[in-house]
């Protein structure tokens, strides 16, 4: 853990303010959502190590009211990023014209249909904390869409009506969705176009019942 973190602060300090400088873009508040940020946020929360080691796989305890440690050690990074003066062009973050939006997480998921209500609280109370501290920049959620909310649509739509969510976002897999056999990819080639027509088409319909935009972020299919 304290490898990574040294790891993270050099990359922060040295590579994040040198590629703002040149590369507009959108960045990730917390990548690798399953892998990386939940269960970081998860451990550090924690003292005990047998604790530790659990909650390093039972991802839904986060939503929890038990870990408000690990809401706030989230919302403290967003504050330290968002206000980060950046050592070459002496901006903000929140400032700087580079940035094109801000995305509370790559993937961020519920993990269960129980956790679904904290889960949307979370995402308002973080698109919240972003928007009073940065006026600026657009901000979006990083969903894959209802793959990404328990299968629920509604959610979905919920949690990118929030006023201060400005656009939409899915991602796409048919092969990690099943939708395609890993020996079959071209028998099941039709019945993933289906699938990804549909499910762009549904999404759509709700953004013009919500009046935002729709971006596909990602979109994979085996060779």
């Amino acid at each position: 853990m304290l490898i990574y973190y040294c790891f993270f602060c050099f990359f922060l300090r040295f590579r994040i303010d040198f590629l703002v400088i040149f590369h507009p873009f959108g960045c990730s508040l917390h990548h690798t959502f399953k892998y990386i940020g939940v269960g970081n946020y998860l451990l550090l929360s924690v003292e005990d190590g047998h604790v530790r080691k659990r909650l390093h796989i039972d991802i839904p305890d986060v939503w929890d009211k038990s870990c408000e440690k690990a809401h706030q050690l989230f919302y403290d990074y967003v504050k330290f990023i968002l206000t980060r003066t950046n050592r070459y062009t002496k901006k903000k973050y929140k400032d700087d014209p580079a940035i094109m939006s801000w995305q509370i997480g790559n993937e961020p998921r519920a993990f269960s249909k129980e956790q679904l209500p904290a889960f949307e609280k979370w995402l308002g109370e973080a698109s919240k904390l972003i928007r009073s501290l940065d006026k600026n920049h657009l901000i979006s959620i990083g969903s894959e869409g209802k793959w990404g909310c328990e299968g629920e649509l509604n959610c979905w739509g919920r949690i990118c009506a929030d006023k201060n969510v400005d656009y939409c976002n899915i991602h796409l897999w048919p092969y990690n969705w099943s939708w395609a056999r890993k020996d079959h990819l071209q028998e099941d080639l039709g019945i993933s176009c289906k699938n990804t027509k549909e499910y762009i088409d549904e999404h759509l319909e709700v953004c013009g019942r919500i009046r935002k935009p729709l971006v596909m972020e990602e979109f994979g299919y085996p060779r």
